[in-house]
């Protein structure tokens, strides 16, 4: 019975670890079905939306470092490792960011080909 306490301790600490692993990020593809029928108007548009929810993003990444930070401080400190394992290591507002980045670039170049002001 001595060994009980042990095995209830590993399966504890890998019901812990399955929630660091970190989350699956499924970024928007650069180029998408109906871009080139898009006029100048929604081209511009589309710009805009993807620039303002690119810079909501990186606000929240940054936002979701420094809690990563103060999670890690307070559990280094105080709580021990449990409090490390809400850490979120996704990096999905990164990921994300760079999507809209990417098809930013594409629709850009779509414009510039279809000849709409800048």
């Amino acid at each position: 019975m001595g060994r009980l306490p042990g095995r209830w301790l590993f399966v504890a600490s890998a019901i812990c670890l399955c929630g660091c692993a970190a989350k699956e990020v499924v970024p928007i593809p650069m180029a998408q079905a109906g871009d080139d029928d898009l006029g100048c108007p929604a081209l511009k548009q589309q710009i805009a939306a993807n620039s303002a929810a690119m810079d909501e993003l990186l606000r929240k990444d940054k936002q979701v470092e420094q809690e990563n930070v103060a999670k890690n401080v307070v559990g280094a400190v105080l709580v021990g490792p449990l409090a490390m394992a809400s850490t979120d290591l996704s990096n999905e507002e990164q990921v994300k960011a760079r999507a809209l980045a990417d098809r930013n670039e594409h629709l850009t170049y779509l414009a510039k080909r279809k000849g709409c002001p800048s």
